[in-house]
């Protein structure tokens, strides 16, 4: 429902299946979402999906709903017109994006030997769909490879350590160069663990490269956060947490370029000590984008309430920028139209306290363009902005906030049934957000605009019907009927009447989701006009006298 706004997450049995009644059978415009943040340089920038614009933004209203059997944390994707998300009761899911029929679970654990972090979490990763394959990390430290039709396990692997040892992997893996790369963290620091960022071969199933965040510590500097890269120069970059205990760490609270094909380091940088406190983790995933001259950047926000830019080149500062209070959680930025948008914790904006807000900035200087507050907490701090044709989507605490990206201006705001966690999605044309224990599909209304060529005339008439629908789950039937006795499915047909008389055409489109939308126009044939004969053709026309 829309209201106005007050914006100033090792067993492996067979995975579960119902058989689906409606399966889709085409698919409406834009593209698949893949993987976390969209793409590998994870700047939640999804393009161009369908409807949604800042001018119909408002008429997004609930589609469905599905209910997991635990809290959502992981951010959905969607393939080929099927949703995947993981839940906190240890299952990935696999329901149809048109209605959210269930196609699948398949169980990949629940970690219960140290249930922290507001409780025992299952599977908080979000997966990546690559050549038939989703690949995620399960509620084990175990890394896994599944048939997206079925569910079916095709192979997994264990990453890091056991669960018992305090090992768990909150990222989402990048998949890259015929590989996964897998960071490798623990469960709120109960206990710190040797942590990193593993590459896994896609075909040997095996470690190939491996890199340690905690050297030269023991445990400490985990890698909460989801790996990105830049193709273009075969570089990896991650940020860490903090080190182990009082001790000092090479790669703790830092950003780290690797070669993506080693994991060797390239370079680093590190907080300053005088912006370091007891937890200022980096928990978030880097985001890559470009300057206005070219030069490639990446950005993180730290829990010291610093968002940082760097080169992406050697990793040296482009600005800093204190934007949040000191211990908020983890916020990662999203980049587009040259716009670098960020969630923060606790600010005040013209002299008004919020406990959260949403901002633009300019990605060379740090400049904010714009900045709304909210009275909303975010959950765990994961409220990543996501951008479709230039409409910013921000689940925080109880809302889905719908914001004009270029200005700022709050659109809608979507009220969740419980508290949001993870980034919301997009593809064709629907949101998809986690909301407490359910995955829910939002989408602008089912409209429909139709047009005639010619409402009246004499017999034979002929009028060629148009019609505009917009919103809904795309793609759309047709059906006419014309008043007469005949119809059609086509969506723009021409009909002809015969007879005089007044006649009401009508059409009913229909979306994938079953909802239905109808328009009547009304057709009026008169008599049919007498024709004038040449005098020749007169039955009475005399013959001319010689």
């Amino acid at each position: 429902m829309c209201v106005g706004s007050n914006l100033a997450i090792t067993g492996s049995p067979a995975p579960s299946r119902l058989a689906s009644a409606s399966v889709p059978i085409s698919l409406g415009p834009g593209s698949n979402f893949p993987t976390y943040l969209f793409d590998g340089a994870r700047d939640s920038n999804a393009g161009w999906q369908g409807p949604i614009n800042s001018s119909n933004a408002a008429l997004l209203g609930e589609v469905w709903s599905f209910a997991t059997g635990g809290s959502v944390w992981a951010q959905p994707i969607i393939v080929n017109g099927v949703v995947y998300v993981g839940s906190s009761d240890g299952y990935e899911y696999a329901v149809y994006a048109s209605n959210g029929t269930f196609l699948w679970k398949t169980f990949l654990g629940v970690d219960n030997a140290t249930p922290i972090c507001g409780g025992s979490p299952g599977v908080t990763s979000t997966a990546t769909f690559f050549g038939g394959t989703i690949y995620v990390n399960g509620g084990y430290p175990d890394f896994y490879a599944l048939n997206a039709s079925n569910g079916h396990i095709r192979w997994q692997l264990p990453v890091g350590g056991s669960n018992a040892g305090g090992f768990y992997l909150w990222a989402s893996p990048l998949i890259y160069n015929h590989s996964a790369y897998v960071g490798i963290a623990s469960q709120c620091d109960q206990p710190l663990v040797p942590a990193g960022l593993e590459r896994i071969s896609l075909t040997t199933h095996r470690e190939i490269a491996y890199f340690n965040s905690s050297t030269p510590n023991p445990n400490g500097s985990s890698i909460w956060g989801s790996p990105s890269v830049n193709p273009q120069t075969n570089t990896i970059f991650v940020t860490t947490g903090n080190p182990y205990g009082t001790l000092t760490s090479k790669y703790g609270e830092s950003i780290v370029a690797l070669n993506a094909s080693t994991l060797s380091v390239i370079t680093s940088w590190q907080i300053p000590r005088s912006q370091s406190f007891p937890d200022a983790d980096f928990g978030v995933t880097p985001v890559l984008f470009n300057l206005s001259n070219g030069l490639g950047a990446v950005a993180a926000e730290n829990k010291n309430g610093y968002l940082y830019t760097w080169y992406q080149s050697n990793l040296t500062l482009v600005w800093e920028s204190k934007i949040a209070t000191e211990g908020g959680d983890h916020f990662s930025g999203a980049a587009a139209d040259g716009r670098l948008f960020v969630v923060a914790h606790g600010v005040v904006i013209g002299g008004v306290s919020y406990n959260s807000s949403i901002s633009a900035l300019n990605p060379d200087s740090g400049k904010i363009l714009w900045q709304v507050g909210s009275a909303a907490v975010p959950n765990g701090g994961y409220s990543v902005p996501l951008i479709t044709n230039k409409v910013l989507i921000v689940p925080i605490g109880l809302s889905l906030y719908c914001l004009n990206a270029v200005s700022g201006h709050v659109l809608a705001r979507l009220q969740l049934g419980s508290v949001s966690t993870p980034p919301a999605s997009v593809s064709r044309g629907e949101i998809f957000v986690g909301d407490g224990h359910h995955l829910i599909a939002y989408d602008v209304h089912l409209r429909l605009t139709a047009s005639q060529s010619d409402p009246s005339g004499p017999a034979p008439l002929t009028d060629s019907f148009n019609d505009t629908p917009t919103g809904g789950v795309p793609a759309y039937s047709y059906s006419w009927t014309f008043g007469d006795g005949t119809g059609s499915t086509l969506r723009d047909p021409t009909h002809t009447y015969q007879s005089p008389g007044t006649y009401i055409a009508k059409l009913t489109v229909t979306d994938l989701t079953g909802t239905m939308v109808t328009q009547q126009l009304s057709v009026v044939v008169s008599s049919p006009t007498p024709r004038r004969l040449a005098a020749e053709q007169l039955p009475w026309a005399l013959e001319e006298s010689p």
